[in-house]
């Protein structure tokens, strides 16, 4: 059969179209929208102009702080340079942007008499990392804080009861900073929904997009992904979720990419035609990813304990120390956002755990030179009740 020039020239245009299309919202902004991408580059179209440079700043901070507690090089960690990682750029000046007041449900009473309760009890546990740094050379040991011996390049200093705190602040600031602005911020659903403005015609719009793509950049921001995740990780929340599963990792990232792009759909001149029920379900996936990710990490560490402690050695128990602590970290973590665990559900497995209290100060009293087998097994138990299908992750 012989096909005419004219029906080749036909479906070359449409598939000219599906490839790149032009949308012409109701108000008649008319912008050019390139298919969905596969990466969320905020630099290039269609997810350009975006933004989240704040985020970015607050990731290295705490990338600053990791490194200030844990040096390889042991070192006494001085109580401002601790309090500096929290509240200050890494050059020890006063920081726009800065960690301790983005930190969860610190801010109570009115302006000028602020209290920061949950920050303050990150500062101080700072500074009990700081006291005990000051005797890096003493080996640690049941009763008696300092430096695991058997791991002295790593710069692992714990309590008397063999909490490694720097595990717990690094991980437990993960949720009260960064799972927190993701899901009860910036992932809400008044903020999500069209009740934020998706106007082309905002001021910052050249420089960060709409508001509703700025709130959902700053978002993908504090995941710490690279732009092509997870084929690049990147740092933190997002390396963890990758090696909690791969396919995990894939399914927030296109979430992440399908929400943004159907923000560049619906943008408009004064108005928003965005599918709000396309962007409420990736921001659930998103949510619901998160929440996956701070479990299996915990379910993680604590299986990987058990088996440190099966060696029966002395190595075999600092291992488990160094893990169970980052286990309290992520575990700390998923109590600022409540959402298929609740946070007393959370603080009943990390009694299990001997954490004592509902709060920070829980962590100073579990014992982990004397932790058994089986009581990780009961707090595994625990956590398996809501989440069974990550039970068997082991880091």
């Amino acid at each position: 059969m012989k096909i005419s020039n004219k029906i080749i020239v036909l479906a070359l245009g449409t598939l000219a179209i599906t490839i790149t299309s032009c949308k012409v919202d109701d108000e008649g902004s008319g912008s050019s929208v390139t298919s969905k991408p596969t990466t969320y580059d905020v630099t290039v179209e269609p997810f350009s102009p975006g933004a989240y440079n704040g985020q970015t700043t607050r990731i290295s901070l705490l990338t600053a702080l990791k490194d200030i507690m844990q040096p390889t090089t042991i070192t006494a960690i001085t109580d401002d340079a601790i309090k500096e990682g929290i509240e200050f750029g890494s050059d020890g000046t006063d920081a726009t942007t800065n960690l301790y007041e983005k930190i969860d449900e610190n801010v109570t009473g009115a302006k000028g008499t602020e209290s920061y309760a949950v920050a303050d009890a990150f500062i101080a546990m700072a500074d009990s990392l700081e006291k005990i740094s000051i005797s890096y050379d003493v080996d640690a040991a049941d009763g008696t804080e300092g430096q695991l011996s058997l791991t002295t390049d790593k710069g692992r200093f714990v309590t008397s009861t063999g909490v490694e705190l720097a595990q717990v602040i690094e991980k437990g600031l993960y949720g009260a900073i960064f799972y927190d602005q993701m899901v009860d911020d910036y992932l809400a659903s008044a903020r999500v929904a069209d009740q934020v403005a998706n106007d082309i015609s905002d001021a910052t719009y050249d420089t960060q997009g709409t508001q509703r793509q700025h709130d959902w950049d700053e978002a993908f921001g504090y995941l710490g992904a690279a732009s092509d995740y997870p084929s690049t990780t990147g740092s933190f929340i997002a390396k963890y979720m990758n090696n909690v599963s791969a396919d995990l990792a894939q399914t927030t990232m296109d979430a992440f990419i399908n929400g943004r792009y159907e923000l560049v759909l619906g943008e408009a001149d004064g108005a928003d035609n965005s599918d709000n029920d396309v962007i409420e379900t990736a921001a659930a996936t998103i949510e619901e990813s998160l929440e996956k990710a701070f479990v299996g990490a915990a379910f993680g560490y604590l299986n990987a304990s058990i088996n440190d402690l099966d060696l029966g050695t002395d190595a075999g128990r600092e291992a488990a120390i160094h893990h169970i602590s980052e286990a309290f970290g992520f575990l700390y973590s998923l109590t600022f956002v409540e959402s298929n665990i609740t946070a007393t559900e959370v603080y009943a497995v990390l009694e299990e755990l001997g954490w004592s209290t509902d709060d920070l100060t829980g962590a100073y009293e579990a014992n982990l030179w004397t932790i058994t087998k089986e009581d990780i097994e009961d707090a595994i138990d625990l956590l398996d009740d809501n989440f069974s299908d990550l039970a068997t992750v082991t880091f």
